[in-house]
């Protein structure tokens, strides 16, 4: 039994109560059953059985002798036999597996007592209706005692043609079914399989395949209801009574895990009154190889009436080929559709017979024209003949080769058989979780597997099941896989077993994948539920998974101790033993974040592997695709556990999971990384692995010459299925067909074709990459710095990459491979390796020659010349006769090849091997070994003493290799910053060093380490300098490593980056900026706001900006602060100088010493700061970013310039300056592919891009005719002016653009102007023109200009910093109103006691004083905005009695402010005044405001309520709409998130 805990399932106290008693009493039960079991030693378990069928009082049951048989009746004897369909079991030695009795109920009661009794003996139960098991386990079982149920009894039909029902007995054979149909209809019929004899009641249970299956489905999806009896002896009469759970269980699972099915309910379906069908025989002599291998391409997908199966078997020593078909019409149609969509088969009007449907059965059971009455035979069987069989499902048509080697093997014994059954049609449009039986849409054909003897004996039945076994092997790379599939009704063994009596879930889930796939769990839950302590079991059958609550244990078991201890002793003595929870809690987190985050179901033992849940599968998977041994040994840290996804959508999850729960990750395609980083983390723990190896679907178009390729496949995959589709198509990547495609581009990629192409990196049309936020972006989403960096420069570097769009070249039909050995003997002066270095990377494009340094274990060095021609075998002679005659090619030495065999060879294999050895890592001949590698460019040819020294330090060490690959060619043509590769012109040739071994001990790991080093040491004054270059993709940490502490410090991790990309890595550090879809044309913001949370959720926080000077990015020069810049945003300055610590958007610190010295005293920023700027590339005119928290957290951010970034803009370009016909060109065809481009633009150029939130606050207004609005413009010759007017006109007048906003209203202007305005405006464009707004519209003007100068006369907050904010900003400076505008207020104010107003002819009165009716709560706390602008100095303000109120759209009114304790009790007046009741709390629609003694506009809730009473001359409450008029006015406000007004609510004291 397997236990797992999910804290998402949620059940109800009582139905938890009641599940931990009937699993308590379950185990008290089974306690029992031991103990009653030891007593059967005293009595035969035969009589206590008949003794307690007869306590129960089933009369009728004792009194027949013919309904229990035992071993010594003759009656036992012919059931056994006629049980068995498979002599194997009955006449091979397995009398030890024999039943004790068989019992043959007549009804259900019967079979209630039966299973009564067994279970109360503590006696095993196997259910049988048909006896077609293929491994016996309905009537054997290696576990003893046990008795057989035999439902041959409980065969009746009842066919309902009006409901077109029937019910079936389970005993009853699929032959009586369709006699009993057939006899009540000549129009209805069921699909169902094509042999009578078999039992419904397995058949159904199993699935059911038939010839009708690709019209109407499997049997098992046929099944409308049934009746059931649990291991309790509960009888379920019915789908409703059993739930359908259960009943989906049994539909395709294997009902005999479950319980006992008595009879089916199952729809019939309609067939026409005549059929058609053919049975074509082709000998191996005509084409038939061909033929099948069409049929393969055809079958699934012809009209769902017409199926056609093959047979393949020997036939007198030649191998044969028979397509029988079942076509649901006349012949008059099948030969117009079969010479359309097959005529290879060349089937003729003779080769075809129209007939019923009835006589279709008979036809394909091969006894056409016999009675009817032949479905009823029971006994069909074959004839005295042993066999073994297994099956497969296959998702792409098996290539001719490897049908000839199935031909092949089987001319090695005398009655193989293989039969392919097609699916499509209507087994395509059901789901793979409908029923259990999973096998559907991507599943061409099933093959069952057959091989059959007639000898009796031990020997000749090992040699054929070895012989099954082999070709099974074989099968293997053609058939589906992760996991194989199986067919369970072709029942196998070899797929596993249950060991003895443990009903492990994991052990099971080894064979249940196969079967059931991902929906094997769902069937073990449901075992858990319906038969928890595994009465019903077998070798095969599903063990109960107890699926609950983890808090679920923690609280109901721990209510009742004494319960669970005795429910765990009971446990202890059963047959069935409990795992514990698989999963670890940070594990259960995992899998519950990414439900949460994906939609897209992940079957968890497909894709997750702990060793918590099974230490054996997790290291098979660790290692599964792990090259060097040395980082899966004892000693290396582990993945806390690996996860598998099986869609892009899972890897999206995954990173957005890692984010949230602090994990660590790495992400593996390949595995081939030499320094194991895909797998291995020495820096984070815990961490995780994210395995890719699911994802390697690949999609090749020769006509677009292009291959979409998920990054979980291996080189091989890629170049297999590029030579499926065409045989002139290559692709240049590298010579290992195991490596990962997704690791192997990233690195850059080298191959035989890069002379001739580049590498695979640049070959590269597209990817798919999932950033750090989780999301999924193509090229045009990711933008052209990612997209560049990613094809070289280490995807893994930037996100998880998931697919590759690559490029197809072409590539001749013939190539030229050779292969020339030298030893130092033969070339003592180094001459035809110094010749070769001085040609190597000038000889002609299609040319690839390196040398293999090799040495052997008597010490000896030998030179293998490997070349590869893209050309025939003599212009190659010609070419090296004319730049190589040294090297000594013969016509003898060359062999010619298509590129996919040279493909096989580079790769090791025989050129002669099945290319489907490209798709199975396992047959690689690269062995998995101990190894360290290192790697050189070398730009200058080594000089012969250098190569003798190499030479020497060569043969050093026994296990060593060394190659040179040449560049040049396209290598050197493409210029070395277009890709991160940076290894171009000038490079010779590259170096790989390696040394390795099959063993391991410290000593010699040691000493090879020692050596490679020596070596790459000794190699110092022959390769590149200055940095000494090294290739990526052999990674060597030896060059330099991150560590925790400085996970990605620039100046740190240039030390290495500069060797693996050279002038590069600056630029791939800045590729790490995030690139909006939409963006502002040249500009870029990197910046991050705070965002920590205190008591009152928001925090203020203090910024500044500047605009970089000359002397600021000057290398010796220091950062020069704004005095109110470092009062206000600095911590306070102690001593001379104190160290600020910042994060920017990365995560990384950067340190800086702020100093105030000079005279004048200014505030700087010297060391940190130059580092700061060279790390961040600034030039003059960048921006540089500082805001600081009121927790005291820091943040830097940067600003670049529109000059600085214009060699970096996208090619994607649109704009007013850049409508180049080769961007519209592009443009268009990311518009026909249906994907992203990048749109740069100025918005203040722009009428047709607008900001969204203003779109939408200017939908939102509704402006009617009256509605007073003003409007901003812009222009060179000033900053910005407004106008005022009024709207005449509101209506669509828009031609383009109908039912939208656009130009929709109609306006008047109030006066004049010397630039044009139009008189149709959109309601974004404006702002309404409200008292409160005009007043806080002059506010910000006036802060605006008295902030456009900085002290040292710079602009600050240029207007070009707009629209590059991304984030929220809670706060703002505090704004402060002129005194003119103050005094104007002061005048248009009435301060009278009572005020009398008209509206409408009604007389509205204010009255003057007000009191409060509710007691003080708390009070609001001061705000800590801007203190550099607070004045204290309040003594000289003289205290009055009423202060006015204003309120856009509302009555003036005034308040008492002495007769209020504090803000709560004023804020609960005004919600009163003006009819707004709990509004002003949440502060989310209104704002309040008030105007002090100096002019200044201060938020409520920013002074002392003592201190606000004496100095508030007017309070002003405006809506959240105007508090963005404000707010415009602040640099970081347009076009990105607004600036708020932040008021604390009412629940802090303020007082």
């Amino acid at each position: 039994m397997f236990f797992l805990c999910n804290s998402k399932l949620k059940k109800t106290k009582a139905l938890k109560m009641r599940t931990v008693e009937a699993f308590a009493l379950s185990l008290l039960l089974l306690f029992l059953v031991k103990w009653a079991n030891s007593d059967s030693k005293v009595s035969p378990i035969r009589d206590q059985f008949l003794s307690c069928m007869s306590t129960h009082s089933v009369s009728s049951f004792m009194n027949s002798k013919s309904l229990i048989h035992e071993p010594d009746s003759r009656l036992y004897t012919d059931l056994s036999q006629t049980v068995s369909q498979n002599y194997r079991f009955s006449s091979l030695n397995f009398s030890s597996e024999k039943p004790i009795l068989i019992a043959t109920p007549r009804t259900e009661s019967e079979i209630q007592r039966s299973l009564l009794c067994s279970r109360k003996l503590g006696v095993q139960v196997r259910t049988k209706s048909g006896g077609h098991d293929y491994e016996g386990l309905s009537y054997l079982s290696s576990q003893s005692p046990f008795i057989v149920l035999d439902l041959i009894n409980l065969r009746s039909i009842d066919i309902n043609l009006r409901e077109e029902t029937a019910w079936v007995g389970a005993g009853a054979s699929i032959g009586e079914l369709y006699y009993k149909i057939a006899k009540a209809s000549k129009i209805h019929g069921f699909p169902a399989g094509t042999c009578p004899s078999v039992g419904v009641g397995g058949h159904f249970s199993g699935g059911g395949f038939g010839a009708m299956m690709r019209k109407h489905g499997l049997a098992a999806d046929n099944v409308v209801d049934a009746r059931f009896v649990d291991a309790n002896g509960r009888i379920y009469n019915g789908r409703r009574e059993m739930g359908e759970d259960l009943f989906w269980a049994i539909r395709g699972g294997g009902a005999a895990s479950f319980g006992v099915v008595t009879s089916w309910k199952v729809k019939l379906v309609r067939v026409p009154e005549k059929v058609t069908c053919f049975t074509r025989y082709l000998p191996f002599t005509q084409n038939m190889t061909k033929i099948v291998h069409r049929w393969q391409s055809i079958a699934a997908a012809l009209d769902n009436d017409l199926f056609i199966r093959v047979i393949i078997y020997n036939s007198g020593g030649s191998v044969q080929a028979t397509f029988q078909a079942n076509y649901l019409g006349g012949i008059d149609k099948l030969i117009p559709l079969m010479n359309e969509k097959f005529p290879e088969l060349g089937l003729r009007f003779q080769d075809c017979s129209e007939m019923s449907w009835i006589d279709s059965i008979m036809y394909f059971n091969w006894k056409r024209g016999q009675p009817l009455e032949t479905l009823l035979d029971r006994e069909q069987r074959y004839n005295d003949l042993y066999f073994k069989a297994k099956s497969d499902f296959v998702k792409n048509p098996i290539p001719e080769t490897g049908l000839e080697g199935i031909w092949k093997r089987f001319h090695e014994v005398e009655s193989p058989m293989m039969i392919m059954e097609p699916l499509g049609g209507r087994m395509y449009e059901i789901g793979e979780t409908e029923t259990p039986f999973p096998h559907r849409r991507g599943n061409l054909y099933n093959i069952q597997y057959m091989v059959k003897w007639r000898v009796k004996d031990i020997e000749e039945m090992e040699k054929y099941v070895r012989w099954m076994r082999l070709l099974y092997g074989y099968m293997r790379v053609y058939v589906s896989g992760s996991p194989r599939g199986a067919y369970l009704n072709y029942r196998d063994l070899d797929l596993g077993m249950n060991k003895a009596i443990n009903c492990s879930f994991e052990d099971a889930s080894l064979w249940g994948m196969r079967y059931f796939g991902s929906n094997f769990k769902r069937l073990a839950m449901v075992k858990g539920k319906i038969d928890p302590t595994n009465f019903f079991r077998n070798e095969q059958s599903v063990p109960p998974l107890i699926y609950c609550p983890s808090s679920f244990y923690a609280a109901e078991m721990g209510k009742s101790k004494a319960l669970y201890a005795f429910s765990f002793l009971a446990l202890y003595f059963s047959f069935c033993t409990i795992t514990p929870t698989s999963s670890t809690s940070l594990q259960d987190d995992f899998i519950n974040c990414l439900h949460e985050n994906t939609n897209v179901d992940f079957p968890l033992l497909e894709t997750f592997f702990s060793p918590e849940r099974n230490v054996s599968i997790y290291k098979e998977v660790l290692e599964s695709t792990a090259h060097n041994l040395r980082y899966v040994t004892e000693s290396m840290p582990k993945p806390g556990f690996i996860f598998k996804p099986v869609h892009e959508s899972h890897v999206q999850a995954s990173v957005i999971c890692s984010n949230q729960l602090g994990l660590h990750h790495r992400v593996r395609s390949g595995g081939h990384d030499y320094e194991g980083l895909s797998f291995v983390s020495l820096m984070e723990t815990p961490f995780i692995l994210i395995d890719l190896s699911n994802l390697r679907q690949i999609n090749v178009d020769i006509e677009d010459n292009s291959a979409w390729v998920q990054s979980g496949a291996t080189i091989g995959e890629l170049y297999y299925r590029i030579a499926e589709k065409s045989k002139l198509h290559g692709f240049p990547a590298g010579l290992c067909s195991t490596v990962g495609i997704g690791g192997h581009i990233t690195g850059g990629g080298d191959g035989t074709l890069l002379r001739k192409y580049g590498l695979a990196a640049d070959n590269v049309l597209d990817a798919k990459i999932v950033n750090a936020d989780g999301k999924l972006l193509n090229r045009a989403a990711m933008g052209e710095d990612l997209f560049w960096a990613i094809r070289g420069g280490g995807g893994g570097s930037f996100g998880v990459i998931l697919a590759w769009k690559v490029k197809l070249v072409p590539v001749p039909e013939t190539l030229t491979m050779f292969t020339v050995t030298k030893t130092l003997e033969q070339d003592p002066e180094t001459k035809i390796l110094s010749k070769w270095q001085r040609i190597a990377d000038k000889l002609v494009d299609d040319l690839f020659l390196r040398v293999m340094f090799r040495v052997a274990g008597d010490k000896t060095l030998t030179l293998e010349y490997k070349g590869q021609f893209l050309g025939e075998k003599g212009t190659l002679m010609e070419v090296m006769k004319k730049y190589f005659p040294e090297l000594g090619l013969t016509q003898e030495d060359c062999i010619e090849v298509s590129w996919i065999e040279s493909v096989l060879a580079n790769a090791l294999f025989p050129i002669d091997s099945p290319l489907e050895v490209l798709l199975n890592p396992k047959l690689s001949p690269y062995v998995k070994v101990y190894f360290k590698g290192k790697s050189d460019f070398a730009t200058e040819p080594i000089p012969a003493f250098g190569l003798k020294g190499m030479f020497k330090k060569l043969v050093e060490e026994n296990t060593s290799s060394m190659f040179m690959f040449p560049y040049g060619g396209m290598m050197a043509k493409i210029p070395e910053s277009e890709t991160p590769f940076a290894h171009r012109n000038g490079t010779i040739f590259k170096i790989h060093y390696s040394t390795s071994s099959t063993s391991e001990d410290g000593i010699s790991l040691n000493k090879r380490t020692k050596w490679i080093r020596e070596m790459y040491s000794y190699m110092t004054p022959y390769v590149s300098s200055n940095p000494r270059l090294a290739y990526v993709n052999y990674r060597d940490l030896d060059l330099g490593t991150n560590t925790k502490d400085s996970k990605a410090n620039f100046i740190k991790a240039q030390t290495w980056g500069a060797q693996y990309f050279k002038n590069n890595f600056n630029r791939l550090t800045r590729a790490e900026y995030p690139v909006a879809t939409l963006l502002q044309e040249a500009t870029f913001m990197e910046v991050e706001i705070p965002t920590p949370r205190h008591e009152n959720n928001i925090q203020n926080i203090n910024y500044f900006t500047k605009v970089l000077s000359a002397s600021d990015t000057n290398k010796k020069g220091s950062f020069v602060l704004n005095k109110r810049h470092a009062i206000e945003c600095l911590p306070l300055l102690l001593t001379p100088s104190q160290e600020v610590i910042a994060k920017d958007i990365h995560g990384h610190e950067w340190n800086f010493k702020h100093t105030l010295r000079g005279t004048p005293q200014r505030h700087l920023f010297t060391s940190g700061w130059n580092e700061f700027s060279k790390g961040k590339d600034l030039v003059v005119g960048d921006c540089f970013v500082f805001l600081r928290g009121e927790n005291g957290e820091s943040r830097v951010g940067i600003r670049k310039s529109a000059h600085h970034q214009q060699h970096n803009i996208p090619s994607p370009l649109i704009s007013k300056q850049s409508m180049y016909h080769g961007v519209v060109a592009t443009a268009l065809n990311a518009i026909k592919r249906k994907c992203m481009f990048v749109v740069f633009y100025k918005p203040r150029l722009s009428q047709f891009l607008v900001n969204f939130d203003k779109f939408i606050d200017g939908v939102n207004r509704k402006f009617s005719v009256g509605s007073r609005f003003l409007m901003k413009f812009e222009g060179r010759d000033f900053s910005e002016i407004r106008y005022y007017g009024t709207i005449v006109g509101v209506k669509d007048f828009s031609t383009h653009w109908k039912d939208s906003e656009w130009r929709s209203l109609e306006v008047q202007w109030d006066e004049s102007a010397t630039i044009p305005r139009p008189d149709k405006v959109s309601p974004w464009e404006i702002e309404p023109l409200t008292h409160s707004s005009n007043i806080l519209k002059s506010v910000f003007l006036k802060n605006k200009r008295q902030s456009e100068i900085d002290d040292f006369g710079q602009e600050v907050g240029q207007p070009s910093i707009q629209s590059s904010m991304s984030y929220s900003f809670p706060s703002m400076s505090k704004p402060n109103y002129n005194e003119q505008m103050v005094q104007a207020l002061k005048e248009t104010s009435t301060t009278t006691e009572a005020t009398s107003y008209r509206l409408f002819g009604v007389d509205l009165t204010v009255p003057a004083k007000t009191k409060d009716p509710v007691q003080p709560t708390h009070s609001y706390k001061k705000s800590k905005i801007s203190k550099i602008f607070e004045e204290v100095k309040v003594d000289h303000i003289q205290t009055k009695t009423h202060t006015k109120v204003c309120m856009e759209g509302a009555v003036e009114r005034t308040v008492d402010l002495t007769v209020f304790d504090g803000y709560n009790q004023l804020i609960h007046e005004l919600e009163r005044l003006f009819d707004i009741k709990d509004k002003l709390h949440m502060h989310n629609q209104w704002k309040i405001v008030f105007i002090n003694a100096d002019g200044d506009m201060m938020l409520l809730g920013d002074d002392p309520w003592h201190k606000f009473c004496n100095t508030a001359k007017e309070i002003f409450i405006y809506s959240e709409s105007d508090a963005k008029i404000g707010n415009e006015d602040n640099k970081f406000a347009e076009g990105g998130p607004m600036l708020t007004t932040t008021i604390l609510p009412p629940d802090v004291n303020n007082n």
